[in-house]
């Protein structure tokens, strides 16, 4: 089976009328099947387009509900992978539309070849591409699994549900009276468990997002003013600290663009441009009184990190928070297990990682603000932090029942100065600086990086050439994209 990129006008088919408000113009190209129209039957259920975004090229796909519930059935799943092995030797995100009832049921089991291959290419597709998926009705069976698997993942208020099984089914077990759509809701999915990062109050907003982001972290100067001028809500911070906030993100670059900004407030994530370089950032908000790492905030900073390694860019932390949240609820969400996985991802990260310690550093937080022993290429300290194991006089007290322990303490803080020289010595930071050096010292951070590890906006792909990709079949359970 072969397939082909076919050019064609936005304005030509209405079924495609959401697309025009993800890509720059009316122009796009249609992956189908070779030698075959195209229409809206014999996209089969699965629409793949290619056109651009912020000047560069994306992908986007919409399974389309109008056709066979957009189920994934056999000869539309093998379009989608063949779509994807394009997307990923482009290196083009891609924003999946999903609204769909899963498995193609009239094709019986054999489906389960084809359809379930989609979870091994959209597992790399996502670990060297950005992947934004977008939940636009039903997201059932499998098609709630390829929903979950977008770094950022996004629903509709009111209209949007994600479930592995449907309504019906779910009738049969609980009753008549069970309620579906509340139970499968994005809202409720938002509220208790992180699968959904953001909601927005109608699909048209939800597409507008989704190009925001995509023409931010991969578009052209122009495209970046474009997407400046769409403001984000910020998280609930007072306004003190949110100016505080933005003179850090203004000394690491130009312009930035906050994600994942609906998740918890103790840790904010954001994309910022430098000139011509794109690079990440977590923050505690500066001077917020209420920066305990809790669950949520730890899947937040988890998920930034996934999110800025698929754009392959360095990476900045700015830290201050008091520690972990020690009360029991947290305990009983697994905190322990949520900072070993954002550790294990700090650890691993592999485009460049500098650390700044702003505020409070105290305890086993300490690993987010990337000390050097974690890998990190850069950290420092901001005048006035307060870095140690816990606060003095909570020591102190800790101490108090050991006349010999607390005597050895008294002795360790003589070494404990403000300049930080004990840790500067041991390793675990560069140095000591003020908050207006910040901006030369991420200069220097991203100069002493391989030059492969600094995604400049202008090294994405501009793909002139359209080309034909053949799928070919090599066994049963493998299957390889020839372009030719």
């Amino acid at each position: 089976m072969s397939f082909r990129l076919q050019p064609i006008r936005l304005e030509d088919h209405r079924f495609l009328e959401s697309f025009k408000t993800i890509f720059d113009s009316g122009e796009a190209f249609a992956f189908g099947t070779e030698g075959e129209e195209f229409s809206r039957i014999n996209c089969n259920g699965i629409i793949a387009l290619e056109g651009r975004v912020g000047g560069s090229p994306a992908g986007v796909v919409h399974t389309d509900f109008r056709v066979n519930g957009g189920s994934f059935g056999r000869a539309n799943s093998r379009k989608l992978e063949a779509f994807l092995k394009h997307a990923l030797a482009q290196r083009m995100p891609v924003i999946l539309i999903v609204n769909s009832l899963g498995v193609r049921i009239m094709e019986g089991r054999a489906v389960f070849a084809d359809a379930f291959g989609l979870v091994p290419i959209l597992t790399r597709f996502r670990k060297q591409n950005l992947l934004i998926t977008c939940a636009v009705g039903k997201c059932l069976g499998l098609g709630a699994l390829v929903f979950g698997m977008g770094h950022y993942r996004m629903g509709v208020r009111g209209e949007s549900f994600v479930n592995l099984t449907g309504p019906e089914v779910m009738s049969l077990f609980f009753g008549a009276k069970f309620d579906f759509e509340e139970f499968a809701s994005v809202e409720r999915q938002f509220q208790s468990n992180g699968l959904v990062h953001e909601l927005q109050d109608s699909k048209d907003e939800l597409l507008k997002r989704a190009r925001h982001i995509v023409a931010f972290a991969t578009g052209n100067s122009g495209a970046l003013r474009a997407a400046a001028a769409t403001p984000v809500k910020p998280a609930k911070t007072s306004a003190k600290v949110e100016e505080r906030l933005q003179e850090l993100l203004g000394q690491a670059g130009d312009a930035n663009l906050e994600i994942f900004h609906q998740q918890s407030g103790v840790v904010r994530a954001f994309l910022i441009r430098r000139g011509e370089r794109l690079l990440g950032a977590v923050a505690n908000p500066p001077g917020q009184a209420n920066n305990m790492m809790t669950v949520p905030g730890l899947k937040k900073y988890s998920a930034a990190l996934d999110f800025f390694s698929a754009l392959g860019i360095p990476v900045l932390s700015f830290l201050d928070t008091p520690g972990a949240d020690p009360r029991a609820e947290q305990s009983d969400r697994d905190i322990i297990g949520a900072m070993l996985e954002t550790v294990g991802k700090i650890v691993e990260y592999p485009h460049g990682k500098m650390g700044v310690i702003v505020g409070r550093c105290f305890g086993g937080a300490t690993v987010l603000g990337f000390p050097r022993t974690l890998g990190a290429q850069k950290t420092v300290a901001l005048e006035g932090c307060t870095l140690g194991i816990m606060h003095e006089s909570i020591i102190s007290r800790v101490l108090a029942g050991s006349p010999r322990m607390k005597e050895e303490w008294d002795r360790t803080t003589l070494t404990q100065t403000p300049d930080l020289r004990d840790v500067i010595s041991s390793g675990v930071i560069d140095e000591l600086i003020s908050e207006r050096e910040l901006g030369a010292h991420v200069e220097d951070f991203l100069r002493s990086l391989e030059p492969s590890e600094v995604r400049k906006l202008s090294s994405w792909p501009r793909v002139e050439r359209r080309r034909r990709v053949r799928l070919l079949p090599r066994k049963p359970a493998e299957l390889s994209v020839r372009l030719s």
